[in-house]
């Protein structure tokens, strides 16, 4: 009986366990859709937060503020999702989203959504789910 605890204690002391990689700098790209045109996210990050963020959409280039990056905060990103939202013209609606965030293949995601609209307006929210 003895053996057998110890065996089961010591297999669970032994178990690996995911790292995580968390970005240095990052550029993804996608050809986009509707207006959106080609969309290229760069940036940059280190362990006081995104330092960087460059959005190429609808166009133009747009570099997000350091306001907005101090709002963004120390997040430690590992993950990126790109989205576009078509919108209504003349209601400000076309936008790219940005979610960076924090989490591994088996786990808990935690991070920030970066809206970026046609006219350049940006905001920052939080990731809301752990999909």
């Amino acid at each position: 009986m003895l053996a057998i605890f110890l065996t089961l204690l010591c297999g669970s002391a032994l178990a690996s366990r995911e790292g995580y990689l968390v970005f240095d700098s990052f550029t993804v790209s996608s050809g986009g859709v509707g207006e959106s045109g080609n969309v290229i996210v760069s940036g940059k990050q280190s362990d006081k937060g995104i330092t960087e963020l460059t959005v190429t959409a609808f166009g133009k280039t747009i570099d997000v503020p350091v306001d907005k990056l101090t709002e963004i905060g120390v997040i430690a990103a590992n993950q990126i999702h790109i989205s576009y939202e078509y919108g209504y013209h003349g209601l400000e609606g076309q936008t790219i989203y940005l979610r960076l965030t924090h989490g591994s293949v088996s786990g808990s995601k935690v991070g920030k959504i970066i809206k970026i609209k046609a006219n350049g307006k940006i905001s920052i929210g939080q990731v809301l789910s752990s999909d």
